[in-house]
């Protein structure tokens, strides 16, 4: 409690101002705990845990196992190639010319031509070319087969060369293909001209004869018939080694 302060009287009090009585002070408040009490109450209490309604909650269903084969295993981790289109065509052929029969009937006169001619050829040691032409399906590369597996007519050849001309992209491609299953490396046949002068060196001075047989040869249709010019005048060059039979559907 705050009480009246008097102050002393002196000789000077008559010119000092009067001394105001101060107010009377209120009691303080002093809080129900002390500092350090209030901080440890807190520290102690603990978080109310939330209300929460009585729900059951079910675990979730384990997941299904469905197991994989070795086979789909590598399936999935097998990087796709890239699709070769020529090896796509030959299997085609050969599953759709996989039986060949031992005998043709009415084509006797047919092959009996394809083989005199074959065999003249080889005989005499002198170049030569046969087209063979007719509709889909009437036998033009069965009657071909049947005269060449003979083996009088393969033992003439040291090296038969058979061509679809349907595997190659460009028309002038074939001369780089035939140059390369004569043995020409990938410099010699770089371009069409290269594989050109190449084919052309070698019917004229090899000393044995070759066999070139050209299927669906229709398929080297170019600009003036160049390519077909060219070919077939390969039996005309000087000293020429080649027997060449080009098999079509329809040919002009």
């Amino acid at each position: 409690n705050c009480k009246k302060s008097r102050p002393e009287k002196d000789g000077n009090d008559e010119n000092k101002p009067p001394v105001q009585s101060p107010q009377k002070c209120s009691p303080k408040r002093v809080p129900e705990f002390r500092t350090r009490v209030v901080l440890r109450e807190l520290q102690n209490q603990t978080e109310p845990k939330p209300i929460i309604d009585d729900v059951i909650i079910q675990p979730p269903p384990p997941p299904v196992v469905v197991p994989i084969s070795d086979e789909v295993k590598a399936v999935r981790t097998h990087q796709p190639k890239k699709l070769d289109k020529t090896n796509v065509f030959n299997s085609v052929k050969n599953a759709l010319h996989n039986s060949v029969p031992k005998r043709l009937i009415g084509r006797t006169s047919e092959i009996q031509e394809i083989n005199d001619f074959i065999n003249h050829h080889a005989k005499e040691q002198t170049a030569g070319s046969l087209y063979i032409s007719g509709a889909p399906g009437t036998g033009k590369t069965a009657c071909l087969s049947q005269v060449l597996s003979s083996s009088k007519i393969s033992a003439n050849f040291e090296k038969c060369i058979s061509i679809n001309c349907m595997s190659v992209r460009t028309a002038s491609q074939i001369y780089q293909q035939i140059a390369s299953e004569m043995g020409a490396t990938s410099r010699q046949c770089k371009s069409a001209r290269q594989a050109l002068k190449f084919i052309e060196n070698n019917l004229t001075t090899r000393d044995t004869m070759i066999l070139l047989l050209l299927d669906e040869m229709d398929q080297l249709d170019s600009r003036n018939q160049e390519v077909l010019y060219t070919m077939f005048g390969w039996s005309a060059l000087t000293d020429s080694k080649v027997i060449l039979i080009g098999i079509a559907n329809s040919l002009d």
